[in-house]
């Protein structure tokens, strides 16, 4: 297989492919809650939003790094670089633990409220019999 091809396969055909099972892994998530319990308007949105992260953090890391998208693909005067590399200027302690916080609050926090309301209604089915 020529080298363009492989790397157009790997690096745009394949993500669009997990892209498309994370979407559709989403709305089977949904579907699923709806038949178990009242899922509101909001969870919907909130579902929405989190099935774009991954199509953003791939434009993201494409505009942050042009040169190098285009090296994947073949095109430009590039290289590809394959070996992770620390950044020349890393970033300051206090800047990563705002991160860490953030992600906290709006990722761990509201996925761990989620699986609880689920825990919480699968015993109250338990206790009603299965009802």
């Amino acid at each position: 297989m020529e080298d363009a091809t492989r790397r157009l396969l790997q690096y745009v055909v394949v993500p669009l492919w997990v892209g498309a099972l994370h979407q559709a892994t989403a709305v089977w998530d949904v579907a699923y809650a709806d038949g178990q319990r009242r899922v509101t308007p909001t969870e919907q949105h909130i579902h929405g939003l989190l099935e774009q992260v991954p199509a953003m953090a791939t434009a993201f890391l494409v505009v942050l790094h042009w040169d190098q998208a285009k090296a994947l693909v073949g095109i430009g005067d590039e290289q590809p670089e394959w070996r992770p590399e620390c950044k020349r200027h890393p970033l300051p302690a206090s800047y990563r633990q705002g991160f860490l916080a953030t992600v906290t609050a709006l990722i761990a926090l509201p996925y761990g409220e989620e699986l609880w309301r689920c825990v919480r209604a699968a015993r109250r089915a338990d206790l009603s019999g299965g009802a």
